[in-house]
């Protein structure tokens, strides 16, 4: 009775990319684009990004990269614990001093991470998540630069 009155499902079967979440990572991208672009040490700071684009879509489009596994075995040890603590008093120190960046960094993984599950619901293989995810962020890079290079 109650499934004549309710949809059974608003999308379609098949794959179908989430374009609000995609449009969501290239407009983090690409203001991430046009603060890179101001940098006095241009090239530098383009090739790090290039580089950290690359890690953070394989954490995000690799299935079998178990953040969990990495933390719950290496806390069980009181040296990688303290040394865990340690390290992230120091980054909320950075994080403090430099919030603008953090924030662009935080609204970047947001994206991203959102964008991995809306393809993954869509049914998209790893292999086709990768390289969506890494296009659009390389293209957002890209756009953020040009953007800031015609203003």
């Amino acid at each position: 009775m109650l499934s004549n009155i309710l949809p059974i499902s608003v999308r379609a079967p098949g794959k179908q990319l989430p374009w609000a979440t995609l449009a969501l990572l290239l407009s983090a991208y690409a203001i991430l684009g046009m603060f890179l672009a101001e940098l006095p040490n241009v090239w530098l700071s383009w090739e790090i990004a290039i580089a950290t684009v690359f890690l953070v879509t394989i954490v995000f489009a690799h299935p079998r990269f178990n953040r969990e596994w990495w933390l719950s075995n290496g806390l069980r040890s009181d040296v990688f614990a303290f040394a865990v603590m340690a390290i992230a008093a120091a980054l909320v120190s950075v994080v403090l001093l430099w919030l603008h960046i953090f924030l662009k960094i935080v609204a970047i993984l947001s994206a991203e991470a959102l964008v991995r599950l809306e393809l993954r619901q869509s049914n998209f293989g790893v292999a086709q998540s990768f390289g969506i995810l890494m296009i659009t962020s390389w293209v957002g890079l890209g756009l953020g630069w040009f953007v800031n290079r015609l203003i």
